[in-house]
């Protein structure tokens, strides 16, 4: 079936998708943007070895698609991109390739922010911010700061979970609860590590790269470590997923053990009838996308020169926001994705209509 990219823009209401490549350094870059209204775009980034177009264009565009309701949630002065660069990243990474993206990105004069991921070292932002100053996340401060954006990713998430605990169970406190952590590079040690710091809390951790469980046991031996297929199974209060986008299909929702299933991706489930049997089950399910903001907050702060000290106090917002949301959500009997939605669109059109006014 032949590729329409209108087809694909149109289901993620993304209105920009632009294609570049720079042969020379094997730079093949995809750039999705799905808003603009609340400001500049904040676009992450991806590198993989997608194996054809359409399923980079698709990554693409899913992710500006959420970062456009990330930012909105959070209320904080971004729209909504991403950037996607195609090929392996330990073939096509250097310093080069990455000099070529950061020119590509003064192409956008100050319109779109690339933004520190995962998939960014320290010294690739150093490359990048050679050619373009359009780029988030490598401010020394910050990154001395002992705030780099996973951890601050990983602290809304807490902090959203901590609501979704106090609307399910009733309670403030995490201790006595058993949480399962698929996925611990990045965003996933940060919240180990940040769960491991509690009293009377059972951690258990899974992941395909056995360096990443080393780390974690050398220095708390007593977790529990289950191979990446026996994870689903496992008996817990909260199940935190940090792999990837629509991990989750029937066959998984069907064996979850848990009262609370997050992520720190943008949706973990696979589809709406995933919801339904996690609806059925009586799993309360949060979209990641409604967590996984802690990062906005501190590039929306780099950018404001306000600092690293207040990100920390400000990730408490998330908690209030995911609070929020669950308690509409049961009120007028609709998932956490369809208010969470809404209320992002809402604000959206708010600002939109504001504007019109100067």
């Amino acid at each position: 079936m032949a590729l329409d990219i209108f087809d694909l823009m149109r289901t993620t209401n993304n209105y920009e998708l632009t294609f570049y490549e720079e042969p020379s350094v094997q730079l093949k870059s995809i750039i999705a943007i799905n808003n603009t209204v609340l400001g500049p775009v904040l676009a992450t980034t991806k590198i993989f070895d997608f194996g054809n177009v359409e399923r980079a264009a698709q990554v693409a565009l899913r992710m500006a698609y959420y970062n456009t309701y990330r930012a909105a949630l959070l209320r904080r002065p971004f729209g909504g991109g991403s950037i996607v660069l195609c090929g392996d990243p330990k073939k096509v990474k250097n310093e080069f390739y990455l000099r070529a993206l950061g020119i590509y990105i003064n192409k956008f004069a100050g319109n779109l922010f690339i933004a520190r991921s995962a998939d960014l070292t320290d010294e690739d932002i150093k490359y990048i911010l050679r050619e373009t100053e359009f780029v988030v996340g490598g401010d020394d401060d910050f990154l001395m700061s002992g705030m780099p954006p996973a951890k601050a990713t990983a602290l809304g998430i807490i902090n959203g979970i901590r609501a979704a605990i106090k609307f399910k169970f009733g309670r403030d406190e995490i201790s006595g609860l058993t949480f399962v952590v698929q996925g611990i590079d990045g965003v996933g040690y940060y919240i180990v590590e940040h769960l491991l710091q509690a009293e009377d809390v059972q951690v258990v951790i899974t992941d395909r790269v056995y360096d990443r469980i080393k780390a974690i046991q050398d220095r708390v031996p007593e977790v529990k470590v289950v191979r990446p297929g026996e994870i689903y199974k496992q008996a817990c209060d909260v199940f935190i997923s940090c792999t990837f986008d629509s991990s989750i299909s029937e066959q998984e929702a069907s064996q979850l053990q848990t009262k609370i299933l997050t992520g720190s991706v943008n949706n973990v489930i696979y589809s709406e009838d995933v919801e339904k049997i996690l609806i059925d089950r009586g799993i309360l399910y949060v979209p990641g996308y409604v967590l996984n903001g802690g990062e906005i907050i501190l590039f929306d702060n780099e950018l404001s020169g306000l600092g690293p000290d207040v990100v920390e106090n400000q990730l408490g917002d998330i908690y209030n926001i995911t609070l929020d949301l669950l308690r509409q959500a049961r009120e007028e009997n609709k998932t956490v994705n369809e208010v969470a939605i809404s209320a992002a669109v809402q604000y959206i059109e708010n600002i939109a209509a504001i504007k019109k006014l100067r």
